[in-house]
C-alpha cells in the first residue's frame, strides 16, 4: 500500500515539475470528474420503456400539449388536468417539437436538472467550507444510485431538489458575498419549486425562515430584500395560478396545483407515520448514510460550538424543514426522499472531512476519480440494466394503430384508465374514448357500431367477461392481444 501511494505522490510531484501546478491538476480533476458525471446522467436514457404511471403521466401530458395546442392548461389526453403545474411538460413539449417524441426527450429534463443539482450542492459546500468538503460532496452525491437512478426518470422530484438547491446557492451569495440581487435568484428558485410540483416544492421559503432563526438573525425575515424575494416569488406564481382559479375555481383550488396539498395533508386515503421517511431514508441512501449521520451531529454541534454558525444552520434548516414536511404529511412514497439528498451528500462530506487528512486529499481525488470512471465506463459500454423494466402494456401500445384506424372508438374495459390514456396518449398518439366498467355499459357501447368500436381490457379482465354470463350472445372477436392484454370486439 505504502508503494502504491508513493507512485500516485511520484505522479503528482511529476504534473508539477512539468509545469502544471497542483492547485491546476486539482482543477483539472474535478472538470474530468464533472464530464463523466455529465455523461452517467445522459448517457442511454431512451434504454428503457417508460414506467408507468408518474414517468409516462409526465411525458403524456408534454405530448398532450401539442396535441392539444393548449400551452396554459394541462391535459391528460383530452381531459384538463392540475395534477401537477406546468413547468415540467412545458419544457417536454418543446424537446418533443424539436427533436421528436422518444423516452430520451422525457427523461431529459429531470436528467439534466439532477446533473445541475450536484453542481450547484458542491458550489454551495465550496462556498461555506472550501474545496475540500466540495470534492467530498461531489463524491458522495454521484456515488449514490438512488439519487443518478431517480435522476433518470421523467418524474418531478430531482428537479424540485434542483429548485431548492438553486435557491440555498443564492441565499448563500446574498449572505456571504452581500450581493443582494441573489435574494432575486432566490425568489425565482422559489418559483421554480412551485411551478415544478405546487405547493410541495416550496421549500425553500421555510428554509430561510429557519436558518434565520438559528443563526439569530429573525430580523432579517423582515427585510426588504427577503419581503422582495418572497413577494416575487408569489408575483411569478400568480402569472399561471390567478387566472387557472378564475377560470376553473373549486376545481383548480382544490388540486395538487393549487391547496390541494395543505387542505388534504398529504392524500385522504393514504396515512404514513411521521417517522417513516426518516426510517427510511436510512436505507437507500447508502453507502453513505453512516458518515451523513455523523456529518449531521457535527452540524447540530456546530450550531453552537462553531466561531461561524452560518454554514452548519443553513446545511441543516436545508435537512430540517424538508424532512418536517415529508413527516407532517398523510402521504409518503419513496421518490419524496431526492430533495433529502443534497444535504445529506453534504453532511457526509463534512464527516469524510473529518476522516480524511488534508495531506492525503490528492490521494482521495485521483482514486476516487479512476474509480468513477471504471462506473461510468461500465455504465455506457455493458448492456446491464439501468433501471427496471417499463410498462406491462408496451406491446398494446405499439400494435393498437396497426389494428385499430385512428377513427375508430376505443373503449376500456375496467382496470385503471388514466394507465392506458398515457400510455396511448404517448406511444400511439391517441387516447381512449371511453371507459366501461360493466358488461351492460360495455354491450350498450358496442351496439350502436360494432364494426368501428374496439375494447381493450387486461387479460384477467377479458378472460372473467369471456365467461360471464351477461355476455350471452354476444361473441368476442379477439384482434390482437399478448399475455398481458386483448384488443377486440363485441358481436351479437
Amino acid at each position: 500500500m505504502r508503494r502504491f501511494w508513493g507512485r500516485i505522490n511520484a505522479g503528482l510531484r511529476g504534473c508539477s515539475e512539468g509545469g502544471i501546478t497542483p492547485e491546476a491538476a486539482d482543477g483539472l480533476i474535478v472538470k474530468f470528474y464533472f464530464c463523466l458525471l455529465f455523461v452517467l446522467f445522459l448517457v442511454r436514457l431512451q434504454d428503457l420503456i417508460l414506467l408507468e404511471f408518474d414517468d409516462m403521466t409526465h411525458a403524456a401530458m408534454g405530448v398532450s400539449i401539442l396535441s392539444t395546442g393548449d400551452w396554459f392548461t394541462m391535459h391528460e389526453g383530452v381531459l384538463p388536468t392540475w395534477i401537477k403545474p406546468p413547468l415540467y411538460f412545458w419544457i417536454e413539449a418543446v424537446l418533443f417539437r424539436l427533436f421528436g417524441i422518444s423516452e430520451y426527450w422525457a427523461r431529459f429534463p429531470s436528467a439534466i436538472a439532477g446533473f445541475f443539482t450536484v453542481v450547484l450542492a458542491y458550489k454551495t459546500a465550496e462556498k461555506l467550507w472550501g474545496v475540500k468538503t466540495a470534492f467530498l460532496t461531489l463524491l458522495t452525491l454521484s456515488t449514490s444510485y438512488f439519487f443518478v437512478k431517480y435522476s433518470r426518470r421523467s418524474m418531478l422530484d430531482v428537479p424540485v431538489a434542483f429548485a431548492t438547491a438553486l435557491g440555498v446557492y443564492a441565499l448563500v451569495r446574498a449572505e456571504y458575498d452581500e450581493k443582494k440581487k441573489f435574494y432575486l435568484l432566490f425568489g425565482a428558485a422559489a418559483a421554480i419549486g412551485y411551478y415544478l410540483k405546487g405547493i410541495q416544492g416550496l421549500y425553500l421559503l421555510g428554509i430561510a425562515p429557519v436558518y434565520f432563526l438559528l443563526t439569530g438573525q429573525f430580523k432579517k425575515m423582515f427585510s426588504g430584500y427577503f419581503i422582495g424575494s418572497a413577494a416575487l416569488t408569489l408575483a411569478l406564481i400568480a402569472l399561471w395560478a390567478a387566472p387557472q382559479t378564475l377560470k376553473y375555481g373549486r376545481e383548480f383550488t382544490a388540486s395538487q396545483s393549487g391547496l390541494g396539498p395543505l387542505m388534504q395533508m398529504g392524500i385522504a386515503s393514504k396515512h404514513s407515520p411521521f417517522y417513516e421517511p426518516f426510517t427510511v431514508l436510512l436505507g437507500v441512501y447508502w453507502p453513505w448514510i453512516p458518515f451523513s449521520l455523523f456529518g449531521l451531529w457535527l452540524a447540530v454541534k456546530g450550531l453552537r460550538g462553531a466561531a461561524d454558525s452560518r454554514p452548519f444552520a443553513l446545511v441543516f434548516a436545508w435537512f430540517a424543514v424538508i424532512l418536517l414536511a415529508l413527516s407532517v404529511s398523510s402521504a409518503f412514497y419513496l421518490r419524496y426522499l431526492i430533495p433529502l439528498v443534497p444535504p445529506l451528500g453534504i453532511f457526509a462530506a463534512l464527516a469524510l472531512g473529518r476522516l480524511i487528512k488534508d495531506a492525503d486529499m490528492g490521494y482521495v481525488k485521483y482514486l476516487s476519480t479512476a474509480i468513477f470512471s471504471c462506473l461510468v465506463l461500465f455504465a455506457v459500454c455493458f448492456p446491464v440494466s439501468l433501471d427496471r423494466p417499463g410498462t406491462q402494456y408496451i406491446s398494446f401500445y405499439r400494435t393498437v394503430n396497426q389494428v385499430a384506424p385512428k377513427d375508430a372508438r376505443l373503449l376500456l374495459y375496467k382496470d385503471k384508465g388514466y394507465r392506458f390514456i398515457h400510455g396511448l396518449v404517448f406511444y400511439a398518439g391517441r387516447t381512449l374514448d371511453k371507459q366501461v366498467m360493466s358488461e351492460e355499459a360495455l354491450l350498450a357501447e358496442c351496439s350502436a357500431g360494432p364494426e368501428n368500436t374496439y375494447t381493450v381490457a387486461t387479460a384477467p379482465d377479458f378472460r372473467e367477461l369471456a365467461v360471464s354470463g351477461k355476455m350471452r350472445g354476444a361473441k368476442l372477436e379477439v384482434t390482437a392481444s399478448s399475455d398481458n392484454w386483448y384488443l377486440f370486439k363485441v358481436r351479437r
